[in-house]
């Protein structure tokens, strides 16, 4: 059953993590269309660097809230989340027709994305765990002078 539910997470992680950069390049081509070769040539640049930031926030966005989800392997999450999410967009250009960045400026961003998301929830994960065991620790070693209900009902019906 676990072993389900991950898949499920991981599936629903890489597929967010794909329709980012789908819809990017989707928008990218409605806005490119009827642009001549030198005009494209012109903004090259600019346009490697959205889909190399699509990349990496797409990576980002499905790979955090799957580690969310998580207590252990974080990276492990991050990483099986982006490789997903590589293998979904390689099947969709390979039928559907040419990617606009190498493949490896592909995974090389969807990587970098899903690893800055696995240790930014390791680390809020980590300071959550230390905080409720400093407050719990606190309210071990000073309890409150405050009684319970039960002991304020027995004191009231000895006096």
């Amino acid at each position: 059953m676990s072993n389900e539910r991950n898949l499920k997470n991981y599936t629903a992680g890489a597929g967010l993590c794909f329709g980012i950069v789908l819809l990017t390049f989707q928008i990218v081509n409605l806005i490119l269309t009827g642009k001549t070769a030198q005009e494209l040539e012109a903004i090259n640049n600019i346009l490697t660097g959205i889909f190399i930031g699509m990349h990496l926030l797409g990576g980002f966005i499905g790979s955090y809230l799957v580690t969310r989800r998580v207590f252990e392997d974080h990276f492990q999450v991050g990483i099986v989340t982006v490789v997903l999410a590589y293998i979904f967009e390689s099947f969709y250009f390979i039928i559907f027709g040419n990617r606009w960045l190498p493949d490896i400026w592909v995974i090389i961003s969807l990587l970098v994305g899903g690893v800055i998301a696995a240790y930014l929830v390791k680390s809020k994960q980590e300071k959550e765990k230390q905080y409720s065991v400093l407050t719990n620790s606190k309210s071990i070693e000073n309890p409150s002078n405050s009684e319970t209900s039960e002991d304020k009902g027995k004191n009231n019906s000895i006096n």
